[in-house]
């Protein structure tokens, strides 16, 4: 590393379950997400990169999981109908972005502090 000392980077994966079942994670906060932005569950499933039933297991796996849903869709209308977040769904991506900012701050306090540890300051 000639000299440089290289920051420490923490690494955290977390996701939120609820009753045994994974509620929220970075997959379902994305594709919650993915279907605000596209109004579409197969355009969100493709922007992700994901099956549309890969994306339908998610949601309705999602729906369970909060006892109520997080995505509904609309029939008909001049565009054919679509998808949309409930205000639950709206809620449970409001809280995983919040959850992301917390382990985001969370990482980079803790790597200051383990490296002052590493290099004796600590």
């Amino acid at each position: 590393m000639s000299g440089a000392r290289r920051a420490l980077e923490i690494k955290v994966k977390a996701w939120v379950e609820r009753r045994g079942e994974a509620f929220l994670g970075s997959g379902r906060g994305a594709l919650l997400a993915a279907v605000a932005e596209h109004g579409s569950i197969s355009a969100a499933a493709r922007a992700l990169g994901l099956s549309y039933a890969t994306a339908w297991h998610r949601i309705d796996s999602m729906n369970r999981a909060a006892g109520r849903p997080l995505v509904a869709r609309q029939i008909g209308g001049r565009g054919g109908g679509g998808t949309r977040l409930t205000p639950a769904g709206r809620a449970a991506m409001r809280a995983f972005e919040l959850l992301e900012k917390r382990l985001a701050e969370f990482r980079e306090r803790t790597g200051r502090e383990l490296q002052k540890v590493l290099e004796g300051k600590g």
